[in-house]
């Protein structure tokens, strides 16, 4: 059976949506895999990857599964994910989407521009993913992690396309499988404006 460590970076406080999305998913990994949950609580994402990646490696898990608490997920789409994973795939991200608009892909060309007309319901290379949700194989850590944190921010890159770009340049491809959708929690105020609009729209009796 795979070893994962399923990491995930959160603030103080984790969405309930999120939760419950993983209460579901843990008995129903549990059964495919060995798994150690680990949760880092840290404002700073960088740091708080870096913290988990270390885990992985000195737990000697084979891979790391990635999972930001703002995300919204099936079991089925993480078993997906974890099926893609062998030794010519060795990372894998689900297809996510930004939560500010526009809501492009969190998958990105070789010019680092949003990959908006991706190939559907397949697996496809990318030149970086964001790490919302992917799956990577803990060995790629130690390669391209020699000399500094694979994470650390590379010409004002965010500290997942830094990996990625870490991992391009070791020859390693970054895969997405676009048949794994996952949803992004968004935030929203409502104000007077949207109950005027209600009103306006005739919503309201």
């Amino acid at each position: 059976m795979k070893t994962i460590l399923l990491a995930i970076p959160a603030m103080q406080s984790m969405p309930t949506t999120f939760v419950v999305c993983l209460l579901d998913l843990l008995p129903v990994l549990r059964k495919k895999a060995i798994v150690r949950l680990s949760i880092a609580a840290n404002s700073l994402i960088y740091e708080a990857r870096t913290k988990l990646a270390a885990q992985a490696v000195q737990s000697g898990m084979d891979y790391i599964l990635w999972i930001d608490s703002d995300m919204v997920f099936t079991p089925e789409s993480i078993l997906q994910l974890i099926d893609d994973v062998d030794e010519y795939h060795r990372m894998v991200s689900a297809l996510c989407f930004r939560r500010t608009v526009p809501t492009t892909p969190c998958i990105c060309t070789e010019e680092y521009k949003p990959y908006v007309n991706y190939p559907k319901d397949r697996l496809f290379v990318v030149a970086a993913t964001g790490f919302g949700c992917c799956i990577t194989e803990t060995k790629l850590l130690l390669e391209i992690g020699k000399s500094c944190s694979p994470f650390a921010p590379i010409n004002g890159l965010g500290e997942d396309y830094s990996f990625c770009k870490r991992a391009n340049d070791a020859g390693v491809y970054v895969w997405c499988d676009s048949r794994v959708k996952i949803g992004h929690l968004m935030e929203s105020t409502v104000s007077e404006r949207d109950w005027l609009k209600q009103q306006n729209d005739g919503r309201i009796d």
